[in-house]
């Protein structure tokens, strides 16, 4: 909607709505692309094809007792994988003598609640 006239909007989310779609317009229609796909719930698509930084973590198990259910096979929720693991990169999985395997875990006394991993490597 390029003008010279200023659009009067009663509703902030009509603004927003139409500077969301005069982007899109300018950029090609990338953005709408990106919805598109979310609306599916085709999230690793999303993350795949629209991924801006580069991701170079590995998922690991922070928690001594999550690490001890997944390998006797108990049953997790998602939700409690997501709280009790961490993201690190991969060039640090070495310092922190993690050992390759399916699910990497960190051993007792690498994770601190208030350091987080860093806690090994200060």
């Amino acid at each position: 909607m390029p003008s010279d006239e200023a659009q009067d909007f009663q509703n902030p989310l009509d603004a927003v709505s139409e500077s969301f779609d005069m982007e899109c317009k300018e950029m090609g229609g990338f953005p709408y692309k990106i919805c598109k796909y979310e609306s599916r719930h085709a999230f690793v698509d999303v993350a795949r094809k629209f991924r801006v930084i580069p991701d170079d973590t590995i998922t690991v198990i922070a928690d001594l007792g999550l690490a001890e259910k997944l390998r006797t096979g108990a049953f997790v929720s998602a939700q409690e994988l997501q709280r009790d693991s961490v993201n690190i990169r991969k060039s640090l999985i070495k310092q922190l003598r993690i050992y390759d395997s399916e699910l990497p875990s960190l051993s007792e006394g690498q994770y601190d609640q208030f350091l987080g991993y860093m806690k090994t490597l200060l």
